[in-house]
């Protein structure tokens, strides 16, 4: 597919991607999911249906849209979804719409199937069992689950389950794994791409 480039968060959402406890500090688009669109472009398509889930404030589902893909942003919290899917809808019209749902629940997306699915900072193993119903052969996962920091690795999963759990459904292209935690914890930070 033909390449292009990706935009910075959208000037006119900056605001919003300012939590309180942030300060005047913007969120950036994960690196590794910039990285990804970076070295992957031979195998990303240049258009079509991603589903952001859990999608938080927005970053990576106004970027998305802003380069062209029609993009499900899927989270608990509506009104993250209404400010970032309100302003999103002022630049790019049509291009990003919002779905309050609960990931630690089953799912059915009526938009589905993606193209891409992106998950980031998010460890749910529910979600990562049912994630393959909602794509296509030769759609995309792209995941990461947050960054080892203070008592957070009680919420990873055990080594090698995540793998474990989408072997049989996808092909890794990309996969890095790091263990964290107290020894005896036997978790670890997860990210990857790969393909249905």
């Amino acid at each position: 597919g033909k390449s292009r480039p990706f935009p910075r968060i959208s000037q006119y959402c900056g605001h919003i991607m300012r939590p309180a406890c942030l300060g005047k500090t913007t969120v950036p688009q994960s690196r590794y999911v910039t990285w990804v669109f970076r070295e992957f472009s031979h195998i990303i398509p240049s258009s079509g249906k991603v589903l952001d889930i859990p999608c938080g404030f927005g970053r990576h589902s106004v970027w998305l849209s802003e380069a062209g893909y029609s993009v499900i942003s899927a989270d608990i919290d509506t009104d993250r979804i209404l400010s970032f899917t309100t302003i999103s809808e002022l630049a790019t019209p049509g291009a990003c719409s919002g779905r309050v749902v609960d990931a630690n629940m089953p799912l059915v997306f009526v938009d589905a199937p993606f193209d891409i699915v992106l998950i980031v900072d998010f460890v749910n193993l529910l979600l990562l069992r049912h994630v393959s119903s909602w794509m296509k052969s030769g759609s995309l996962l792209i995941y990461e689950t947050f960054a080892n920091h203070g008592e957070n690795w009680r919420s990873l999963l055990p080594t090698n389950l995540t793998r474990s759990v989408l072997e049989p459904y996808f092909e890794f292209v990309h996969y890095e794994s790091r263990r964290c935690g107290p020894i005896e914890a036997e978790v670890e930070t997860i990210r990857f791409v790969a393909v249905r």
